[in-house]
């Protein structure tokens, strides 16, 4: 599974769908590692931000029940460097309009 193909409505939905070894969750886990190191050298200026909104989709619409059903079972920090990522990035989008 791509995180394109990701249809999910909830986190007990994903995890029903895609369980701990399944190939849906591997994926979506090295999606979610590389990009929380993608938004952990933005926020220290190591990337730039604007190539980095340039360059990478935030399918966020996707992912968010995934992440914040996860954020619930490990904590409000699991991944906060990609969440914090996706936020800059929608005012990021509204600045260029």
């Amino acid at each position: 599974m791509a995180v394109e193909e990701l249809n999910v409505k909830s986190y007990d939905e994903y995890k029903a769908k895609y369980p701990k070894d399944s190939e849906g969750h591997r994926n979506l886990s090295r999606f979610l590692s590389f990009m929380e190191l993608v938004g952990t050298l933005v926020k220290y200026g190591v990337i730039n931000e604007d190539l980095v909104f340039d360059l990478f989709p935030t399918p966020w619409d996707r992912i968010e029940p995934v992440v914040r059903g996860w954020q619930k079972e490990y904590g409000p920090t699991w991944k906060e460097n990609y969440v914090a990522m996706v936020e800059s990035k929608r005012e990021w989008l509204k600045r260029k309009k």
